[in-house]
């Protein structure tokens, strides 16, 4: 990662999602880092600091809301985004109220990813 150029950590544990993610990534001219799970985000963060956080919240081992409450109990304030096939009020008010920016629904239409990426990256200016 270059020192200016924003950074975003995927986490998606799909292989074909995340790199369809990552295509769709490249115009907002960032850094992506992609991983397939929990697990690995956790290790990422460790080495590396993020503007953003992008995560499907299903997902095996460790699920996208206890990643996010791990690393909130850590104090990371980073903004992550949540992705979601399913419908689940429940779920969407439960990540939000644990610290999450913004939910999408899957499929994540490209505007509505990218536009959430972008507020979420003008609002972590001062995050790392």
């Amino acid at each position: 990662m270059t020192k200016n150029k924003q950074s975003l950590l995927l986490i998606e544990d799909d292989h074909d999602l995340r790199e369809a993610l990552q295509d769709r990534l490249r115009v907002l001219n960032i850094s992506v880092v992609s991983v397939k799970d929990g697990e690995e985000a956790l290790a990422a963060l460790a080495q590396s600091k993020f503007n953003v956080i992008l995560s499907d919240i299903g997902m095996p081992n460790i699920s996208g809301l206890d990643f996010l409450k791990r690393i909130r109990a850590d104090g990371n304030e980073t903004p992550v985004l949540f992705m979601s096939a399913y419908d689940d009020r429940d779920r969407v008010l439960d990540a939000l109220r644990n610290g999450a920016f913004d939910f999408l629904p899957k499929p994540v239409k490209s505007v509505e990813l990218l536009a959430a990426v972008q507020r979420a990256l003008n609002s972590s200016v001062n995050v790392v």
